[in-house]
């Protein structure tokens, strides 16, 4: 995933480790995300940033680590209670 012109990702992500939850897809900014390949959707889990689990990550952690991360991000996801 790209970051948009406005320099954000254009995904929200909510949940963490604080509120004992999974990160998971929050909302998508559809006309203003650049997916490369694949498909988000709302809900689903992310496991990976980056070849890195999230799992037990707070929302603070996340917005750390992608606010470090360069131009492009890939994030692996599953659909919830799969």
């Amino acid at each position: 995933m790209n970051r948009g012109s406005n320099g954000v990702f254009n995904v929200h992500l909510e949940g963490g480790a604080e509120y004992g939850e999974f990160i998971y897809i929050g909302d998508i900014f559809q006309e203003k995300i650049k997916i490369k390949k694949g498909k988000l959707h709302l809900d689903d889990i992310v496991l990976e940033i980056d070849n890195e689990p999230v799992a037990g990550y707070t929302q603070s952690d996340i917005v750390d680590f992608v606010k470090k991360a360069g131009e492009t991000i890939t994030l692996r996801t599953v659909k919830q209670g799969l």
